[in-house]
Formats: C-alpha cells, structure tokens, sequence
C-alpha cells in the first residue's frame, strides 16, 4: 500500500519469517554459528531459548537456507499431544508413512522411522529436527523422545539433530531433567537488542527493501527502541503502522510523533469503573 509513497520494493517490515531480513547482530551471528556446528558436525541436541519476538525462529531458517541441500529440515510448528504424534509426524515427514494411514503401534512407528532415516543418510543427508515453542511441551515424556531420536545412529555419529526453540520457560523444562540437560551440545540465548542494534536493524530492513533515502529520523529511531524495548517483532509493528500513518499524512520522513501515535495500537486502553462502584 505504502511501498511506492517510501520508494521501496517491498514492505520492510512486514510479518512473517524471511532470512532475506535477517540482521547479523552479534547474539544472533553467535547463535547461528553455534547452530551451523552442530548441523555440519551431526551433534545431538541444541538450545535457543529467549523472549519471544527476539529472532530465534529466523536463526533457525537462516540456517536451514544456508546448508541447503545437506539438510532434512522436519519443522514441529505445532507442538505434538503425544509421543505417538510426534513419531507419526516425523515419519510422514520423512516420506515413509503411506498417505491416509496411521501407524498401529509404538514399535510399527519406531520401525518406520528407523527405515527412514536409513534412507535419509544413503543419500548424503543429515536429519535436523527444529521444535519451535517448545517451552510448551511441558510433559517430559516429549521431550524425551525428541532426546532419544539423536540415539539413531550411523558411523558412530547421530542421524538425527534437533533444536529445541522457545521462551524462558523452555530453561526450566530442561533442569528438570538432567537426561536433556547433560546432553544438549549447544546452547544459545538471545536477547533484545541495544538502542544501536535497534537503528542499525531498522536500517538494515528499508536497505533490504530497496530504500535509498532518509525515511526515518534519528530521534524516531531512538523513540522505536525506547517503546519497543529492542525486541525486533514489536520493532516491525511500530515501523510498519507508523510508515501507514505517515503515508496517509502524504509525510515525506517519520517523526517520532508518528511513532507515538502508533504505539498507542498495544497499549489495552485503562477500562474507568462504574459511577459508585466499590474501589
């Protein structure tokens, strides 16, 4: 809608996961080479865990796009309800369930999912298993499964990596349970970024989008990261419906007045109560 007001290509700020965005701030480039660690070198299980909204999900998809074809990405989006979910699901992925039928016992499912991997490893690739929110897979017998799966092995290495992401709650999961814990190769936290990384994402996203000239001011710039916090997903809603407001104004730069007057879009309004209701 705004793209052609900014002079842009596309929308810099628009949701969804795109490692064409993604800003190589020094948490992140730390994570991501931890990861690609783990994914090169087949070692079991890894950790990114931190607020959400911080990146960890584009972490991971830099990753896979980077590794390209020596990768079998399975992405649990949706947290499975029981292991015999998890394992169904795995094997559909790996292409060894028939279509339309379901897997009739624990061993069947294990069988299938071991044949499988078999296969995946004959042709030159490396399973990595990504549970996305996983803080809430809070029943220990799913996460022990995830953990056994880096038990398949070939050549004395694992066939299968997985990456366990989610929020701060994640953390607690994993201490209680020392099974997990003492097996995890890699861990990475990432946190919101500084008032600098803040600019520096903003800019580094309107580049990305083809903008070539000042659009936003350097005391918006400063205002996003005091009402975002640094944390780059509220960092995109801000910039997005500020760039809408100052389009409709037909604004030539976003002021932090514009900023302002968006952020008030999550702020929940204060409900007043009732005349002569108790305080």
């Amino acid at each position: 809608m705004y793209e052609h007001h900014w002079r842009l290509n596309r929308k810099p700020f628009a949701t969804g996961v795109d490692p064409e965005f993604y800003f190589p701030a020094p948490e992140h480039q730390s994570a991501l080479l931890k990861l690609r660690y783990l994914a090169e070198h087949h070692r079991g299980l890894a950790l990114v865990a931190g607020p959400g909204g911080c990146g960890k999900t584009l972490v991971v998809e830099v990753l896979a796009r980077s590794l390209g074809e020596k990768l079998k990405v399975l992405h649990l989006v949706f947290p499975p309800t029981t292991v015999e979910d998890l394992l169904g699901y795995v094997a559909l992925r790996l292409e060894q369930s028939p279509s339309g039928q379901e897997p009739q016992s624990l061993a069947g499912l294990l069988h299938q999912v071991e044949t499988a991997l078999h296969r995946v490893h004959s042709a030159g690739q490396h399973v990595l298993i990504v549970a996305d929110e996983a803080h809430l897979l809070d029943d220990p017998r799913m996460l022990e499964a995830l953990r056994l799966l880096t038990n398949y092995q070939a050549g004395g290495e694992p066939q299968v990596s997985v990456i366990l992401v989610g929020r701060e709650p994640l953390l607690n999961h994993i201490r209680e349970m020392p099974s997990l814990e003492e097996r995890l190769a890699v861990r990475c936290f990432l946190n919101p970024l500084d008032r600098t990384q803040s600019q520096q994402y903003v800019l580094s996203r309107l580049k990305a989008a083809g903008a070539s000239e000042e659009i936003f001011t350097p005391e918006a710039l400063s205002r996003l990261y005091e009402l975002s916090g640094g944390v780059p997903r509220q960092i995109n809603q801000l910039c997005d419906l500020a760039m809408l407001v100052a389009f409709a104004d037909d604004q030539k730069v976003i002021l932090p007045e514009h900023v302002e007057s968006v952020y008030g879009e999550f702020v929940p309004p204060r409900i007043s109560a009732p005349v002569g209701s108790a305080a």
